[in-house]
């Protein structure tokens, strides 16, 4: 027998793909933890770059710095830049996913506690 599924036609896959597009957006904003409260040891994080509004959030001082990838990713639509397509900068040290992830950083860990500002830059391919 012919195992195609009947009236597989193409045109009825793009709704899925569209929804599947949005969820994962919500899905990387729900990573998120609640923002610190006041008076809790916390990291205020602003972000800007060409083209961006700016980003600001607060983070508990220790919650991991992994987490400002997160919420780049959820603030700034994939349209404009695609996820592992851009860097943070801070002075001039580069931060990236890995390094962040990997090393088990903590905002406190990573220079940010008080207050941290991050320059975002796409990659260059």
């Amino acid at each position: 027998g012919d195992g195609g599924a009947p009236g597989g036609t193409g045109v009825e896959v793009m709704p899925e793909v569209l929804s599947v597009v949005a969820a994962s957006d919500t899905a990387s904003a729900a990573e998120l933890p609640p923002e610190a409260a006041e008076g809790e040891p916390s990291a205020r994080v602003l972000v800007r770059g060409p083209g961006l509004p700016r980003l600001v959030r607060r983070f508990r001082a220790s919650d991991p710095a992994s987490l400002v990838f997160t919420w780049v990713d959820a603030e700034v639509p994939a349209s404009a830049i695609g996820p592992q397509s851009y860097e943070l900068l801070m002075n001039r040290d580069v931060l990236t996913r890995e390094g962040l992830s990997s090393a088990g950083s903590t905002f406190e860990a990573a220079g940010l506690v008080p207050s941290g500002a991050l320059t975002f830059r796409a990659k260059s391919s």
